[in-house]
């Protein structure tokens, strides 16, 4: 029933503590990116809800607030993706709570790309003959799967005409970035109440050298739902001059006079904190709302990173600009 209602209704999730730090993460890495949410209580029982926001009101006291800035931004608003969470269609016919073998796998979308919520929630289940929860092992296993892009039913939708298959994958947790060539899936690895969030951002081409996506806000659950809009333009007269000098993570504000700009990406982005973006080339230079930024650039993994300030509007959308 919550699925149907799912689009309509917006529900709320008022009766967990937030100093139940396991349970209380695995509740809401998901719930507003509108996946799903996993709640094991202190019996093990598990529930599965889809939920997109949280109503928060405990117990005086009883507040961790460095989880809440992973689900709420400055101005009180709330990163939601864009429809109801549903399994992933290798998903659909598995018992994740039941049979010992199956890891949960939700997907959605973002404007600009897609997520895919995986949880071990093996031990418990909803029991149709006594009509409560049953415990069915206490001591669950450590399982393993796999995700793709295709695992995110929608993703041709943002990606658009010109995409060939590539995507970048940021995982949450663990904070790695892979370049995912089409077809091929990143495996993952679960303790029984460990979850994992993989955000995958189709990857543009610029030029023969040059690639590029955005990833999002990297310390929000919903990464990828605080970028709003990408626009890349090309500049026809400059052909690409790749940059063939040692390259390592610094900050860097710019590289080169020599190397000239082949393309302006402007992305509009919503919130505050440390913002990711995938470029095979080291940028020349990163622009927040009218201030160039510094900016650190991981060669191993072409994360480009830097700090978008709070902003003084409630639901401002930062201009973002990056030469590459």
């Amino acid at each position: 029933m919550m699925t149907f209602t799912h689009v309509i209704l917006l529900p709320t999730l008022s009766i967990y503590h937030l100093l139940h730090t396991t349970h209380f993460s695995l509740v809401n890495s998901c719930s507003l990116t509108g996946i799903c949410s996993i709640v094991y209580t202190q019996q093990q029982s598990i529930m599965l809800q889809l939920v997109q926001l949280v109503d928060v009101q405990f117990m005086s006291g009883n507040h961790n607030f460095e989880l809440l800035k992973k689900l709420v931004l400055p101005d009180g608003s709330v990163l939601r993706a864009r429809l109801p969470g549903r399994p992933t269609r290798d998903s659909l016919f598995n018992d994740p709570a039941r049979d010992g073998t199956s890891l949960l796998k939700i997907w959605n979308m973002n404007k600009c790309s897609g997520v895919v919520g995986v949880f071990n929630c093996q031990g418990a289940g909803w029991c149709k003959i006594e009509k409560k929860t049953r415990i069915h092992d206490a001591s669950p296993g450590t399982l393993t799967a796999s995700v793709c892009a295709s695992d995110v039913d929608l993703i041709t939708q943002v990606a658009g005409a010109d995409w060939y298959g590539d995507t970048i994958v940021y995982a949450y947790r663990s904070g790695e970035v892979i370049r995912l060539p089409k077809g091929a899936s990143v495996p993952v690895t679960l303790k029984v109440l460990e979850y994992e969030l993989f955000h995958f951002c189709p990857v543009k081409e610029i030029a023969p050298s040059i690639l590029f996506a955005s990833i999002g806000l990297l310390e929000m659950f919903n990464s990828g739902g605080a970028v709003e809009e990408v626009e890349i333009h090309k500049d026809c007269h400059k052909e690409s001059q790749p940059f063939d000098g040692e390259v390592v993570s610094e900050v860097t504000t710019c590289l080169s006079s020599e190397r000239r700009a082949t393309a302006s990406i402007r992305v509009r982005v919503r919130g505050s904190g440390r913002f990711g973006v995938y470029s095979s080339q080291r940028p020349l230079k990163c622009v927040v709302g009218e201030a160039e930024t510094d900016f650190n650039y991981d060669s191993a993994t072409g994360l480009v990173s830097f700090t978008i300030p709070v902003p003084s509007e409630e639901m401002y959308r930062w201009p973002i600009e990056i030469q590459v």
